[in-house]
């Protein structure tokens, strides 16, 4: 009896071992570093990350027919194709173009906004020479493998739909930046990166599906330059590596670094709409993005844009005041910066207790048109930016836990309305029927709820808060990460969601290992806010 219970005792204590072991190793961030390395493009210099790995390898072979093309963009008609020497092409190929075309962008393309996560996550893993070679050689360079040029600086010839230009083909009204008029090019550096790029233009042995029999390999097609992904690539990312590589000694900042930024500053003041506050989503006559005047992308206001692009420029602005340099600058990035907290304050729906996800801009009429759209990150981004105490000046003692409980309600993944608890998040307000699991938006939760119990100093505001994200992040371990087969090893990486769906705001997840959650998982793991330079869980003040 007396050995029974001196065993019992000992498998006790080794199983408790097990399990600290067992934590301790599911909380080190660098179990995703060899993902990060590895998950890269490397036929052909430079060498640049990829925004997913496709494991399995047959993933979209295996999607169904109806799972391909969401119903609200398929084509039902007829269309003729210059790219097919004008013939009438058919809707069964033009959608499984438009398939085909998904694939190829998520198998080769790289979101800029991913690069940016992977060059921060990397540089938090104090792994810089990958990180600054894609900044020198991918970003500064603007090129890729086989491409000359990453920027949307085709000349502006007239805004399209308002009858100025007509596009005969390869995108020939250029790209026209701010308001209306046929001088509104931004050249080069100032211009904006397309928000998806690639080593590869042409994909040889993926024969265009729209005119099989032509033999003519699929080309990328995706040209659109977008705020959001921009204000990552041309500010977060390399803000945070510079700071990180330098030991966060603002002395050693070094000053490309900071050039590179400021080069961006030329094309926020010129697509800033001053009526609303806002800098515009994408310029005039954007691939893709042409459904009307207003609903053209150069009238449209993002807000989830906006606190990307306001947490870049109150890095800037700490950078040049810190280290006292290009202070002729800081005016711009203040009226920046007011403008945009401007624009988010007037985002807040009072009645619903979330921010409005955006709107239209009419030129014209000057009018704006809210959007009442329900989006996550939208919610978790913006009250990790503007912080509590900006919030609850404007909106009420109460907004900031209102607005985490609505978030909740409307996107959380096996919300419990009983306890008012989700075990994640997924992307829309249709959660409770969708049930997806986003990785990379659960992410951006956990990053807020260890913000604001970093703020708030009651403990019975600071518990809740923590053992929230400390699920949410469990969950992501549960049910998200993966050993991926890659060169000979398997890595841990993090995929983008639980299953297929498409996100009413413009694209499919894809339950694939993603370079945005692993990089996530890192910042997470390595108890990092990418949102603050230097990654404390804090918010600018005013």
């Amino acid at each position: 009896m007396k050995n029974t219970s001196s065993l019992t005792l000992l498998c006790v204590v080794v199983l408790a071992l097990a399990l600290l072991v067992s934590d301790a190793s599911a909380a080190d961030p660098a179990r995703f570093k060899q993902f990060l390395l590895q998950n890269v493009f490397r036929d052909c210099p430079p060498v640049m990350p990829l925004s997913y790995n496709i494991y399995p390898k047959d993933y979209f072979a295996r999607i169904p027919a109806n799972n391909r093309v969401p119903p609200q963009l398929e084509i039902k008609n007829p269309i003729r194709v210059p790219e097919c020497d004008n013939q009438m092409i058919q809707p069964g190929p033009l959608n499984a173009y438009a398939f085909q075309t998904e694939e190829m962008i998520v198998r080769f393309g790289l979101n800029i906004y991913d690069g940016a996560v992977w060059m921060t996550a990397l540089s938090v893993l104090g792994e810089y020479a990958p990180t600054f070679n894609y900044f020198d050689e991918v970003l500064v360079k603007h090129k890729t493998c086989q491409w000359q040029s990453t920027m949307g600086d085709a000349p502006c010839k007239g805004v399209e739909c308002f009858g100025e230009c007509k596009d005969t083909g390869g995108g020939t009204c250029g790209l026209c930046y701010g308001p209306r008029g046929k001088n509104n090019r931004l050249a080069g550096n100032l211009a904006w990166f397309f928000k998806s790029i690639s080593p590869l233009y042409r994909i040889e042995g993926n024969i265009d599906k729209r005119c099989p029999k032509l033999g003519r390999p699929w080309t990328w097609n995706s040209w659109q330059p977008v705020l959001g992904e921009n204000s990552w690539a041309r500010l977060i990312g390399p803000l945070q590596s510079a700071y990180l590589k330098v030991g966060k000694d603002m002395s050693k900042f070094p000053d490309d670094v900071i050039r590179f930024a400021l080069n961006y500053l030329p094309s926020l003041k010129q697509m800033l709409i001053p009526e609303i506050g806002a800098v515009l989503y994408t310029p005039y006559n954007s691939y893709g993005i042409k459904a009307s005047c207003t609903g053209d992308g150069g009238a449209e206001i993002s807000t989830e844009n906006q606190a990307s692009t306001l947490a870049g420029l109150l890095m800037l602005r700490q950078i040049l005041t810190e280290k006292n340099v290009y202070t002729s600058k800081l005016a711009l990035v203040n009226t920046l910066i007011t403008n945009i907290r401007g624009f988010m304050k007037s985002s807040w729906n009072a009645e619903k207790k979330f921010f409005k996800n955006g709107g239209l801009y009419n030129y014209e009429t000057k009018e704006f048109k809210w959007f009442n759209d329900f989006a996550v990150d939208c919610q978790t981004w913006s009250v990790s930016v503007l912080g509590p105490s900006y919030m609850e000046d404007a909106f009420g003692v109460s907004s900031v836990i209102a607005n985490w409980n609505a978030t909740k309600t409307l996107g959380g993944y096996n919300y419990n309305p009983r306890t008012n608890t989700a075990d994640g998040l997924g992307y829309d307000g249709s959660n409770s029927e969708s049930r997806v699991l986003s990785g990379e938006w659960t992410f951006g939760a956990i990053n807020m709820l260890r913000t604001l119990a970093n703020i708030y100093t009651d403990p019975n505001v600071q518990a809740p808060l923590r053992s929230e994200a400390d699920t949410m992040r469990a969950t992501i371990e549960r049910l998200l990460t993966m050993d991926v087969p890659m060169d000979g090893g398997k890595f841990k990486a993090i995929k983008y969601a639980n299953k297929r769906y498409f996100i009413p705001f413009g694209w499919y997840s894809n339950s694939l290992p993603s370079t945005a959650s692993t990089g996530w998982g890192v910042f997470a793991d390595a108890d990092f806010n990418p949102l603050y330079l230097g990654g404390e869980f804090r918010v600018y003040g005013k």
